[in-house]
């Protein structure tokens, strides 16, 4: 009797689970064509329902808001991705002075210039 309990405790009378099969693509294999925006009014039909929500989208500040943060963190993307690229500075700067040294010599003229041309270290890695 000892021996029959763990055999008879460790035999399950279920049925063996067999996973079913679904009919999946193991890849996307379309484009969508509206990319991702789809129009309310395929949904909506009702003209007045139309005009309601077109103007609660008009006017919705929180909307607004969103799309104004999106375009300022892209922007902030778009300058951090620029320091990846080399830069070249280019400076120029003249001067051109009129001084009377004597007034019966007249007045003497200096002119300078200066042209300078940088780049930035850039390492490839």
């Amino acid at each position: 009797m000892g021996l029959a309990v763990p055999l008879i405790s460790g035999c399950s009378l279920q049925p063996k689970h067999q996973v079913p099969t679904a009919d999946i693509p193991l890849r996307w294999s379309g484009q969508s064509s509206t990319d991702g925006q789809v129009s309310f009014q395929k949904f909506i039909r009702g003209g007045e329902l139309r005009r309601i929500i077109k103007t609660a989208l008009e006017n919705n500040n929180d909307l607004r808001i969103s799309f104004e943060n999106i375009e300022a963190s892209n922007a902030r993307y778009q300058l951090a991705k620029s320091q990846l690229f080399p830069s070249v500075d280019i400076n120029a700067f003249a001067l051109r002075q009129r001084t009377a040294s004597d007034i019966s010599q007249g007045s003497r003229t200096f002119g300078s210039a200066d042209f300078d041309l940088t780049e930035s270290s850039y390492e490839l890695d």
